[in-house]
C-alpha cells in the first residue's frame, strides 16, 4: 500500500517545500549594488538573465534586493538543491509556482506529469503549460536559484524545450554557480540574454568594508576589517565566513588566515565549529546528512532528547538554519557543504549506523524518497530494493531503480524486467542491451528469468524464433499483474511474427482482461495496437478501424500518449493503402512525417514502407525503388528471409536483381527443407520459382499455404494465394478454366466484406479478363455485396497497373483539362490556387507517363479514363 508520505507528494502538499517557493527576504544592512542594480533593470528586454558566480559570491541576495524594489513585477522564484535534478521534482515545483497562472488547467496538467512515463510525455506536457501561460497578459518572471545542481540530461532539454518555446510575456532568470547545462549560443547570438558574470559580482574594497560594518556589525579595529576586506577578494561567501569566524571567537587572528585558496573553505568550517561545545558540533555534523529534520527526527537519530534546546541556540546564533514548513528545518546549502565534509571524516560504521537510522526514520514517516536516499549512500541495495517496491508511483521508482547498479538489480528478477522496461519506455536501447547482458546466465540457468527472452528478440529485431511461454506458465510466476500484462503484450507480437495468430490474440485479450484492474493507459494502447495489427495480418480490416478509432480516443483522452500518435498513424495508413483508400493514406502519412520520427528503428521503417507501397499505388515507382533501396540498407533486412516484403515489391516493379534473387532463393530452400519458412515468406518464393517457371513446384507449394491459410481463416493470405495460383494456372488458362474461377471467386468472398483491394490491383493483368468473364457467364452466382465489389475493382482497373491512380481531385483537373482550360481558369471552377493545379498536372503527367496536356488527354481517352 502506498504511503501517506508518497500520496501527500503526489498532491502537491507536505513533498511541496513552500519556503523554496519564496522570494527570500534581504538581510537586514544589506548592502545596495547601485551597478548591478542598474544593469538588472533592462532585463525585461532578454528571454534569459543568466547571474553566475561561485557561491557565496551574492547572486541571491542581489535578486531579492531587486524584487524587493521592484514589487509589481511577477516573480515566481524557486530555490533549487541536488533533489531535483530530476524531471518530477523540477516540474513539480515548477507547477506549484505557476499554479495561479493555470487557473482550472492546473489539475489537469498536474496530472499529467504525475503520471508521465516517458520523456516524451513530459515534453508534450510542457507545451500544454506554455499554451495556457501564452493567455497571460502579464508579464511572468521565473527565478531559479541554485540551477547548478540541474544536470540530468533528460531534465535539461525539457527546460531548454520551455525556454525557447515560451511566450514573449514570461522571462527567466537563473542564479548559478557554474554554467548552465543548457545551450545558451541561440539566445546569445538573438541578443536575448543578459549575463552578470562572477567579475561583476565582486565586492570592491569600500563595498567589502561596508557588508563588514553595517551587515555583520563587526566592531574589530580598522586595520582588522581592512584585511579581512583585501583577503576576501571580494567574495560575499568568505566575508561572511570570515567575518563569523570572529564574531563567535574574540580569540580569532588575522595572522592565522593567510590567503583563500581551495583550503579556505574547509579551514572556515573548523573555525566555526571550534567555538562550539562537542554536543553542538556533533548535533550538527550527523544531522548534516538530513535534507530536512525536526526535534524528533534529530531526536531519534541520535538517540537524544536534547535536539530541541540545540536546534533553538544555533538559531539565535545564525548558524546558517533555515525554516521551511511546520517545524522542520534544512540548513543552508553552503553550510551543509561544510558540514558534510567533516561527515564524511567519520568513522565508516558510524556513518553507515547514521543513514540506516535516518532511512527508517523517514521510511516510518512515509518519506520513501528520503529512505532510498540514504540507502543509497551506504550503499545498501537489497533494502533500496524492497523499499522501491512500495513506490507504487512507477516512472519515480523507476527512477531509483536506475541508480542501482545492474548486477545488483539481477537479484530481483521481476525489477530487473521493470529496469529493462523503464529503459524501453525512454527508448535508452543502450541501457536495454546492458540489462540483457548481465541477465544473460540468469537467462539460460534459470526457468524464471525465460520472461528476458521476448526482450532480447525485442532489441535483436531479426529474432523471431523466440520460445514463447504459455499462459499457465506466466500465470504460475510470482509476478505483479502489470509485469504479466507487459510480458503478454510483448510475447503476443512474437506469436504473431511466427503467425500464431489465434494464440497472439489470446494473450492480448488476457493483457486487456488485467488492464481493467490496473486501469493503465499505456497497457490499454498497446493491447489494441498490437491487436489491430494482428487483425490486419488476418485481413479483419473492419475490425481494425474500429480498433483504431478506440486508439485514437484514448489519444484525446489521455494526453500523455501522445509520442504514440506516430505509432496509429502508421497502423492507419497501412488499413487505407490495402482498401486502396490512396488520399487517405496520404494525408496519414502526411501528418506522421510532420512528428518527430521514432528512435525505435521499427516504427520509422514501418512508416517508410507504407510510404512505398503508397508510391508504387501513385505510380511514383521511383520515389518507391529509392525507399525499398533505403529499407534494405537498415539491419533488419540484412536478414535474407525478412527481405521478402520488399522483394515482392522489386519484383512487380521488375527491378529485382538476380543476385538478391539467387540469395533469396538459397536461404528459402533452407527453411523448406527445415520446415521453418513463414508462409508470407514462401509467397514471395513462390513468386520467384514462377518467374523462373519452376510452375509444378509453385503450385505445390501454393496448395501448402492455401491448406495453412484456410485453417486458420487468415483472409490475407487466402486472396494473396489464390491470386498466385490463378497466375499459375493461366499459363494454360482454357485446361484450367473451372479452377481459376473457383479459386477467384474464393477471392472475392474472403476480400469484399473487409474491401480488401491491394492484391487485385497488383494482379491486375489476370484479375481483368476474369472479372469480364464472370460480367458475362457467371454474374448471378454472386451476390449483392460480392457484385458491389466486383464493380468496384473494375472502375479501379481502368488504367494500366503501372499508371495508378489519379485521384478524385486529379481526375476533375483532368476532366477539366479536356475541355481546354488554362490553369487559371481549372483552379477557379475548382476553388484552387493555381500553383495547386500544377503540382496536380505533374503527378498527372507523371502517371501518365506523358509530358504535356495534349499527351495527357490523349492518353486517359485511350484507356478509358475520361469518355471519348
Amino acid at each position: 500500500m502506498i504511503s501517506k508520505y508518497i500520496g501527500d507528494y503526489m498532491e502537491d502538499s507536505l513533498k511541496i517545500i513552500s519556503t523554496k517557493l519564496k522570494v527570500p527576504v534581504p538581510r537586514r544592512n544589506h548592502i545596495r549594488r547601485v551597478l548591478l542594480l542598474e544593469k538588472l533593470e533592462t532585463f525585461l528586454d532578454y528571454k534569459l538573465t543568466l547571474v553566475q558566480g561561485k557561491a557565496g559570491s551574492g547572486k541571491t541576495t542581489l535578486l531579492a534586493c531587486f524584487t524587493q524594489e521592484n514589487p509589481f513585477i511577477a516573480f515566481k522564484w524557486i530555490t533549487l538543491d541536488s533533489r531535483d535534478n530530476n524531471i518530477f521534482s523540477f516540474w513539480y515545483y515548477i507547477l506549484k509556482a505557476l499554479k495561479d497562472y493555470l487557473k482550472d488547467e492546473y489539475e489537469n496538467i498536474f496530472f499529467l506529469f504525475k503520471t508521465a512515463v516517458h520523456r516524451e510525455d513530459i515534453e508534450r506536457t510542457i507545451i500544454l503549460l506554455i499554451n495556457q501561460l501564452n493567455k497571460q497578459d502579464d508579464d511572468i518572471v521565473i527565478v531559479l536559484d541554485d540551477f547548478h545542481h540541474i544536470y540530468d540530461i533528460n531534465l535539461v532539454r525539457t527546460i531548454e524545450l520551455f525556454i525557447k518555446y515560451s511566450p514573449d510575456n514570461v522571462s527567466f532568470i537563473v542564479l548559478t554557480r557554474e554554467e548552465p547545462s543548457f545551450y545558451l549560443g541561440d539566445l546569445a547570438i538573438s541578443n536575448q540574454l543578459l549575463e552578470i558574470g562572477e567579475e561583476e559580482l565582486k565586492l570592491t574594497y569600500v563595498e567589502g568594508i561596508d557588508f563588514l560594518r553595517q551587515t555583520l556589525k563587526m566592531r574589530q579595529d580598522d586595520e582588522i576589517v581592512s584585511q579581512i576586506s583585501i583577503l576576501s577578494e571580494g567574495w560575499i561567501g568568505g566575508l561572511q565566513l570570515v567575518g563569523l569566524a570572529f564574531l563567535n571567537n574574540e580569540n580569532a587572528s588575522i595572522d592565522s588566515i593567510k590567503v583563500l585558496n581551495k583550503y579556505v573553505v574547509d579551514y572556515l568550517s573548523k573555525e566555526i565549529l571550534n567555538v562550539l561545545d562537542k554536543d553542538e558540533r556533533e548535533f550538527l555534523i550527523k544531522t548534516s546528512i538530513l535534507n530536512y529534520f525536526n526535534e524528533e527526527i534529530c531526536n531519534q537519530l541520535l538517540d537524544v532528547q536534547t535536539s530541541k534546546q540545540l536546534i533553538a541556540g544555533m538559531i539565535d546564533r545564525n548558524l546558517f538554519i533555515i525554516a521551511m514548513n511546520g517545524d522542520n528545518y534544512r540548513y543552508h546549502n553552503m553550510f551543509e557543504e561544510f558540514l558534510r565534509l567533516e561527515f564524511a571524516s567519520l568513522d565508516f560504521e558510524m556513518k553507515k549506523e547514521l543513514h540506516i537510522r535516518a532511512s527508517k526514520i523517514y521510511e516510518d514517516l512515509g518519506d520513501l524518497e528520503e529512505a532510498i536516499a540514504h540507502l543509497l549512500q551506504i550503499p545498501d541495495y537489497g533494502a533500496t530494493l524492497e523499499l522501491i517496491q512500495n513506490i507504487e508511483h512507477k516512472p519515480l521508482a523507476w527512477s531509483y531503480l536506475s541508480q542501482i547498479p545492474i548486477e545488483n538489480v539481477l537479484i530481483d528478477r521481476e525489477m530487473t524486467f521493470h529496469l529493462f522496461f523503464y529503459y524501453f519506455c525512454n527508448l535508452q536501447l543502450d541501457k536495454c542491451n546492458e540489462v540483457l547482458k548481465y541477465a544473460q546466465k540468469k537467462i539460460e540457468n534459470d526457468r524464471d528469468y525465460r520472461i528476458f527472452e521476448f526482450a532480447r528478440a525485442l532489441m535483436e529485431e531479426d529474432n523471431i524464433t523466440t520460445d514463447i511461454m504459455t499462459i499457465d506458465e506466466i500465470e504460475e510466476m510470482a509476478i505483479d499483474d502489470t509485469t504479466k500484462a507487459i510480458i503478454y503484450l510483448n510475447l503476443s507480437l512474437f506469436l504473431s511474427l511466427q503467425e500464431q495468430y489465434d494464440i497472439a490474440l489470446q494473450f492480448i485479450d488476457r493483457a486487456i482482461s488485467i488492464e481493467r484492474n490496473v486501469e493503465n493507459p499505456y497497457i490499454k494502447y498497446f493491447a489494441y495496437s498490437l491487436k489491430a495489427q494482428v487483425k490486419e495480418q488476418l485481413g479483419e480490416l473492419s475490425e481494425c478501424m474500429v480498433l483504431y478509432k478506440k486508439l485514437y480516443d484514448m489519444l484525446h483522452q489521455y494526453p500523455l500518449l501522445s509520442p504514440l500518435t506516430f505509432n496509429t498513424y502508421i497502423g492507419e495508413a497501412g488499413i487505407y493503402i490495402k482498401q486502396l483508400k490512396l488520399d487517405r493514406a496520404e494525408q496519414v502519412l502526411y501528418r506522421a512525417e510532420g512528428m518527430s520520427a521514432s528512435s525505435y528503428v521499427p516504427l520509422k521503417r514501418g512508416y517508410l514502407y507504407n510510404l512505398m507501397e503508397l508510391n508504387i499505388l501513385k505510380g511514383r515507382n521511383k520515389e518507391a525503388i529509392k525507399l525499398i533501396q533505403e529499407l534494405m540498407s537498415s539491419n533488419m533486412y540484412e536478414d535474407d528471409v525478412y527481405i521478402s516484403s520488399l522483394l515482392k515489391y522489386l519484383i512487380y516493379l521488375e527491378s529485382a536483381e538476380k543476385e538478391i534473387i539467387d540469395d533469396f532463393v538459397k536461404v528459402c530452400e533452407n527453411q523448406v527443407q527445415g520446415n521453418k519458412m513463414r508462409k508470407e515468406d514462401m509467397l514471395t518464393y513462390l513468386r520467384v520459382l514462377f518467374l523462373q517457371e519452376q510452375d509444378e513446384k509453385a503450385l505445390e507449394m501454393v496448395d501448402e499455404v492455401l491448406k495453412f491459410a484456410r485453417r486458420n481463416k487468415i483472409r490475407t493470405y487466402i486472396i494473396e494465394a489464390t491470386l498466385l495460383k490463378i497466375k499459375i494456372l493461366n499459363v494454360n488458362f482454357i485446361s484450367n478454366r473451372r479452377e481459376i474461377l473457383n479459386l477467384f471467386r474464393e477471392a472475392i468472398h474472403y476480400s469484399y466484406g473487409n474491401k480488401i483491394i491491394l492484391p487485385f490491383i497488383l494482379e491486375g493483368d489476370i484479375v481483368r479478363p476474369i472479372i469480364e468473364i464472370i460480367q458475362n457467364e457467371n454474374y448471378g452466382e454472386f451476390g449483392i455485396r460480392e457484385r458491389q465489389f466486383l464493380i468496384e475493382l473494375q472502375a479501379l482497373l481502368k488504367a494500366d497497373k503501372k499508371d495508378l491512380l489519379l485521384t478524385d481531385r486529379e481526375m476533375e483537373v483532368l476532366v477539366a483539362l479536356a475541355t481546354g482550360a488554362t490553369n487559371k481558369e481549372i483552379g477557379n471552377l475548382l476553388c484552387i490556387s493555381t500553383s495547386t493545379v500544377k503540382t496536380h498536372l505533374i503527378n498527372i503527367y507523371s502517371k501518365l507517363h506523358v509530358s504535356n496536356r495534349v499527351e495527357a488527354i490523349e492518353k486517359a481517352r485511350q484507356k478509358g479514363i475520361i469518355d471519348t
